[in-house]
Parts: structure tokens; sequence; C-alpha cells
């Protein structure tokens, strides 16, 4: 998890593991972040390694290419490899940029 903030730090925005509580949101583009799942790799009966799926999720007021390629940039200074999808969510008149990958735990 210290990789991981320090990963948070780099990028610059305001974080969150999972969300912030209602009337602390602050100004967009803001992170939330989330631990999604666990990829050990084990041999005879041992975890050697444990590997934890990771969500990062930024969120915009409108499109922002140069939010985005902060985030894109500080990930591939760590050579992180990740997935990115998008969606606008109209209900909350925002825009979710999400980065899935997994970290070494």
């Amino acid at each position: 998890m210290d990789k991981l903030l320090q990963i948070l730090k780099e990028i610059g925005f305001d974080y969150a593991y999972s969300h912030f509580e209602k009337g602390e949101e602050p100004a967009r583009p803001y992170i939330c972040f989330m631990n999604s799942s666990s990829s050990p790799f084990s041999a005879d009966g041992r975890i050697y390694q444990d590997y934890n799926g990771v969500d990062l999720e930024l969120y915009t007021d409108r499109k922002d290419p140069e939010a985005e390629n902060k985030v894109r940039s500080v990930l591939d200074r760590h050579s992180i490899v990740y997935s990115r999808s998008e969606s606008w969510l109209p209900e909350e008149e925002r825009y979710q940029v999400w980065f899935s990958f997994e970290m070494e735990d």
C-alpha cells in the first residue's frame, strides 16, 4: 500500500479510499481508489508473492485529457500496466475514468 500511496501523491490530486464522506468531496479532479482483488502466486502450499488488484477512479467535471495524462504518466513512470475505461455519470454530472491494474503487496 505504501507504493500506491506514493503514486497517488505524485499524481497530485486529492484522493480517498473508496469515497469521500458526504460534504467532504473536494473540487474535481480527484481520485477514489480501492483494492479490488487479490491474486497470489503460490506453490508447494505457500504464497510467494501476493498481487493486489487496484481500481483507481479519476473524477472530472468534463472530459479532461490533461488530468488523464497526468495519471497515465505517473503509472507509466512506475512501470504499471493498466487498463482504462471511462463513462459519463449523468446523475452525478461528472466523468469517471477508471484505471485498473495489479501491484505487489
